[in-house]
């Protein structure tokens, strides 16, 4: 199965996002898009910056850069990286803030999108499979780098990555999004979008990033201890006394580390 690429299908995308997105009263096209789920930065639902159109395909496309290249650029380049696919305003390095947040409300605006059009229009290769099967398999299945963005738990307002979540969770949080697109009743602005636990954000979100890099530092840890455990073997007691003091030292540094609250 060819890999999905939000980059091929940027102009497709952007359109189903304006047809979703909340617009103001005053828009010109307000009163058709009445079923708005979401909202998008202003850049790409007003002509302020230019074609909104335009700067939102800008944006899939440097998104797309971002997770599924196979030589992905680093954030500190995606303000060039925008420019060059012409999007509006234009932007360098002191903007890179303001482009994380983007990449994150344009990507959260995507798998909605996905999910609507597979509602909508199957696709055939995939039609043996549900609608968040499909849209797990062509978002995340192959595109490892690709984050679940959703509400924070404390801020109905702030959309954060669930950076660690694995497959069974992202699967299981479309399965819901799909529950609240399905749902014959209105969804409001601010109404889309799966809500974790608590529990799923202590395990998914950043302090996953903690546990993971706790792991490795005891990992090496042990490592070490071999280390002095072979030197003491081999009669090297002065060369596993050093190692071992410092590893007590940097034991003590550790202790309560995977206590802390992110």
């Amino acid at each position: 199965m060819e890999r999905f690429s939000i980059a091929k299908n940027a102009e497709a995308l952007a359109d189903k996002m304006h047809e979703l997105a909340v617009w103001s009263k005053t828009h010109p096209n307000s009163s058709k898009f009445k079923r708005g789920i979401f909202k998008l930065p202003p850049v790409f639902s007003s002509d302020k910056h230019g074609d909104p159109r335009k700067n939102l395909i800008a944006m899939i496309k440097t998104l797309a850069d971002y997770e599924e290249s196979d030589a992905a650029p680093k954030l500190a380049e995606l303000p060039s990286r925008y420019n060059q696919y012409g999007g509006g305003p234009e932007l360098n390095e002191k903007d890179l803030r303001k482009i994380h947040n983007w990449l994150q409300q344009v990507g959260f605006g995507i798998r909605a999108a996905m999910l609507i059009n597979e509602m909508e229009n199957p696709t055939e290769s995939m039609s043996h499979l549900d609608v968040p099967e499909r849209v797990f398999h062509m978002l995340f299945a192959n595109h490892p780098r690709r984050t679940f963005v959703t509400y924070a738990s404390d801020n109905k307002y702030e959309l954060r990555p669930l950076r660690y979540a694995d497959s069974k969770a992202k699967l299981r949080w479309l399965k819901e999004e799909f529950a609240q697109l399905n749902n014959k009743r209105v969804i409001t602005a601010g109404g889309f979008g799966v809500r974790p636990t608590q529990q799923e954000w202590d395990t998914f979100g950043l302090r996953g990033q903690t546990k993971t890099a706790l792991a490795s530092v005891n990992s090496q840890i042990d490592n070490l201890v071999g280390q002095a455990k072979a030197l003491d073997f081999e009669g090297k007691f002065t060369e596993a006394d050093i190692l071992d003091f410092k590893l007590n030292q940097l034991s003590k540094n550790l202790e309560g580390f995977d206590q802390v609250q992110i």
